[in-house]
């Protein structure tokens, strides 16, 4: 039910921010490793306290086994579920739209089925159709994860279905590749009542009635 309570907030107030290209320096410190730390315990004290001490609110994490650059702290707390964290982080200035090799905020959030900072990062300017370095949007990476709520809200949000990556492959394709009939379903039906936005509500609220049911 979370999805069809959230629904409508998308269509008042809202304004789309244009994103912007960010070049992201990657920066390892102890400082590095206590930002991310307070970002993964919640630790709001700290973290407001790095911030005022001058401490650069866009950077860019390193992995510890990889050594690639993938997150920012907004990406961290998006995958993470962590709406305080996500808040702060916005509150503070964070860039929204900045792009790592594991994309940005909203494909984190995506990628992790986290609704509600989906839905928060959408209403406070991600850009929904940025691609990643592969080429993907986080319409396809809800999609080859299953995320049918996910893909729900970013379609209904305006993201362009049609949009294929560096492989030619679209949201539409990923949903059948990983056999996720529910979300193939809900492809069909878009593409069925498309200006019918109404009876596509309508639609994903039975589904989402129908699943909870099925679990009960």
């Amino acid at each position: 039910m979370k999805l069809i309570i959230t629904l409508m907030t998308l269509f008042f107030g809202v304004s789309m921010v244009e994103a912007s290209e960010n070049t992201v320096v990657p920066i390892v410190s102890k400082e590095h490793h206590a930002w991310f730390t307070a970002i993964e315990e919640d630790d709001t004290d700290t973290i407001v306290e790095m911030i005022g001490n001058g401490f650069d609110i866009n950077t860019v994490g390193k992995h510890p086994e990889s050594g690639y650059y993938q997150y920012t702290a907004l990406m961290l707390a998006a995958s993470l579920g962590n709406q305080n964290m996500v808040n702060q982080m916005l509150k503070y200035g964070a860039d929204i739209n900045i792009q790592t090799l594991n994309g940005d905020a909203l494909v984190s959030a995506a990628k992790n089925s986290q609704l509600d900072i989906l839905t928060l990062l959408l209403v406070s300017g991600s850009d929904v159709d940025k691609k990643n370095i592969d080429g993907q949007t986080a319409l396809m990476v809800a999609s080859s994860n299953g995320h049918f709520d996910i893909v729900a809200m970013l379609i209904i949000y305006g993201s362009d279905v049609s949009v294929a990556d560096i492989r030619g492959n679209t949201a539409f394709d990923y949903a059948k590749m990983n056999n996720h009939e529910d979300v193939v379903k809900l492809f069909e039906y878009y593409n069925k009542t498309v200006e019918d936005i109404d009876m596509f509500l309508r639609y994903i609220a039975e589904q989402i009635l129908k699943a909870q049911s099925d679990d009960n």
